[in-house]
């Protein structure tokens, strides 16, 4: 599914970024691991961040639905750390984003979700603007690409 028709799915008056995933767990660290396991469980190591209150919904729209210039393929699997909960105004989960910064993948827990790289980008200029200490705050793979377009 693509990140603009996911995020226009479902309504959602309010949501809340999370970190978690970040330091290993004897027995338990996968990497593969999402903020909320199938049976409802939280990830042991979340840490909610940030919340945005209802009125604040076109802050993360906004990004989610910038134009697509292309997407973004890597071959490793994705390593989830970063995530964003959204609720409904009765403050009930209708949906959570699990993010792998690193390698370009998202997922709702149920299918992937395909974003533009340029996507990625603002995903972690808004996550570390929201305390998360994302991996390689200043490498943007908008830079990285600029640079292969002039080559």
């Amino acid at each position: 599914m693509k990140i603009n028709d996911y995020i226009n799915s479902f309504v959602f008056d309010y949501f809340e970024t999370y970190s978690y995933n970040r330091e290993e767990q004897e027995g338990k660290y996968t990497g593969s691991d999402l903020l909320i396991d199938r049976t409802g469980e939280w990830h042991a190591t979340a840490e909610r961040k940030a919340v945005y209150e209802a009125g604040n919904q076109q802050v993360i729209i906004a990004i989610l639905n910038r134009p697509e210039d292309f997407v973004l393929r890597f071959l490793c699997a994705p390593y989830y750390r970063d995530a964003i909960v959204f609720y409904n105004k009765t403050g009930e989960i209708v949906s959570v984003l699990n993010v792998c910064l690193s390698c370009c993948h998202m997922t709702d827990g149920k299918q992937d979700i395909e974003a533009d790289y340029l996507i990625y980008d603002d995903l972690k200029r808004f996550f570390i603007a929201c305390g998360h200490e994302v991996e390689s705050p200043d490498k943007f793979y908008e830079d990285e690409i600029r640079k292969m377009r002039k080559k």
